[in-house]
């Protein structure tokens, strides 16, 4: 299993750190505010949260820290997310 952790500032300057599991080919995506202790599951997680984890294999796929098939997957879980959310919009 590969883990991938790191923070972002919320909208309201609150710091949010977020885990990313890899495992068995299948991904899964946790959130927890500074201030409280339990990851909370990002059960399907929204297209601004997969462009995070986008950025940050991105970058370390630049560093030969993780696999380039790593991030075709999420590339692709991606575009599903937005024709997702655009289906919604239109609909």
């Amino acid at each position: 299993m590969t883990t991938h952790e790191w923070k972002e500032s919320d909208d309201d300057g609150s710091i949010v750190f977020y885990r990313a599991n890899h495992h068995a080919g299948r991904w899964s995506l946790f959130r927890r505010p500074k201030d409280e202790s339990g990851w909370t599951p990002l059960d399907p997680p929204t297209a601004p949260e997969l462009r995070l984890l986008l950025d940050v294999l991105q970058r370390k796929y630049q560093r030969r820290k993780v696999p380039h098939a790593h991030v075709i997957q999420v590339e692709k879980w991606l575009a599903e997310a937005e024709s997702t959310d655009s289906e919604f919009s239109a609909g």
